[in-house]
């Protein structure tokens, strides 16, 4: 068989014309655009966190979700979201998990009553780093704003407080939700807060309030001491006035629940005195008229008849709400829980859309990009 020597080879057939071989690899890509503004924080631990305009538009957000539930369906795909809490709680824990899963995250949760302990001995500098190494972003449950604290300081990721001791931002732009929804615009309208005033979502409110032109009227149980206001912290009470003195809304302690109530267009009713869990419950029902339950830790609670009275004196479409969870005889007022004005079931609702919003919010935190 004849064989073609070619002149640039010595043995063979001449080569096909090739082109030079191209590198089929793709560059490496830019950093994701974010979703949203470019504005967005690293952390979000309280409501002060979050500019009006950014809580304005979160609450937009969350309404568009709502109506348009495919929105956003996968915005964190391929990102991994740490759920770390040492405080369970039921409408967060599942709400948090829901909007992860239909915003498309790989969700982590960690509990550090498991891990943190002496037995196990990891201690919360290091979960922080750890979660931090991991994932894009920690949705963050401490019992104690120390712990929170602590958790932050040593996590390289955007943080959200899914609540502790000092505030509920999530709960917040829950009730917020909720509110605008009812009332449209939330500029002008008062809202009476009744119980124990230094709970989170007490403190939350007050921030939200006055950044969003609204009158928060925060008052205690009738049975407290009588130096109330005066005995509450003083932290607490500075940080209500600094903010009240920058406006465009106030926060205000009272010493009347009357005064608080009257004309009011929302009374959000929440537990007089903080609950102890570790507890027993046994009986409380029973003894709940006479403040002595076993799972009190304070003072006792106003009789339904009393809370009755007090709405009487408010505005005619006054609107009733709980953050739950709410025994229904020790926590507030049953037949208001339940009545037609209530829109606790909302505030559990929308848990869910405006923490989907949130998210979305964070992805223009730097570190998420």
């Amino acid at each position: 068989m004849f064989r073609f020597r070619h002149p640039s080879r010595r043995f063979g057939f001449a080569p096909p014309d090739i082109p030079p071989r191209v590198n089929r690899r793709p560059a490496p890509s830019a950093a994701r655009p974010a979703a949203v503004g470019a504005r967005a924080p690293a952390q979000i631990l309280t409501m002060s966190d979050i500019p009006s305009a950014d809580t304005k538009s979160i609450l937009r957000r969350a309404v568009e979700m709502k109506t348009t539930p495919d929105l956003f369906q996968q915005a964190y795909h391929h990102r991994v979201v740490a759920f770390v809490t040492d405080a369970p709680s039921i409408r967060t824990e599942l709400s948090f998990q829901a909007a992860l899963m239909q915003l498309g995250a790989h969700a982590m949760r960690f509990n550090l009553e498991y891990y943190a302990n002496d037995i196990h001995g990891a201690t919360l500098p290091e979960v922080g780093d750890i979660c931090g190494t991991y994932a894009d972003l920690v949705v963050c449950g401490m019992q104690e704003n120390r712990d929170l604290m602590t958790f932050r300081d040593n996590c390289p990721k955007p943080i959200v407080n899914a609540e502790d001791s000092r505030a509920n931002p999530c709960q917040t732009l829950a009730d917020l939700m909720t509110i605008e929804e009812r009332k449209g615009d939330l500029a002008g309208l008062k809202i009476a807060y009744l119980g124990d005033v230094t709970r989170n979502s007490a403190q939350d409110l007050m921030r939200a309030g006055c950044a969003l032109s609204m009158q928060v009227m925060m008052a205690a149980n009738p049975s407290q001491p009588s130096d109330y206001p005066e005995n509450v912290p003083q932290a607490l009470r500075d940080e209500s006035e600094a903010l009240s003195a920058q406006g465009p809304g106030c926060a205000v302690y009272v010493d009347s629940v009357e005064a608080a109530v009257r004309e009011a267009d929302v009374i959000y009713v929440e537990k007089w005195v903080t609950y102890d869990p570790s507890e027993s419950t046994e009986g409380a029902t029973e003894t709940w008229a006479n403040g002595s339950t076993p799972m009190l830790k304070a003072e006792p609670r106003m009789t339904l008849q009393e809370v009755e009275s007090m709405i009487d004196t408010a505005a005619p479409d006054v609107l009733f709400m709980h953050c739950l969870p709410s025994r229904r005889l020790l926590g507030s007022a049953a037949p208001q829980i339940e009545g037609s004005d209530s829109i606790f079931r909302s505030q559990v609702v929308n848990r869910l859309y405006v923490q989907k919003s949130l998210l979305v919010h964070m992805l223009a935190a730097r570190s998420m990009t």
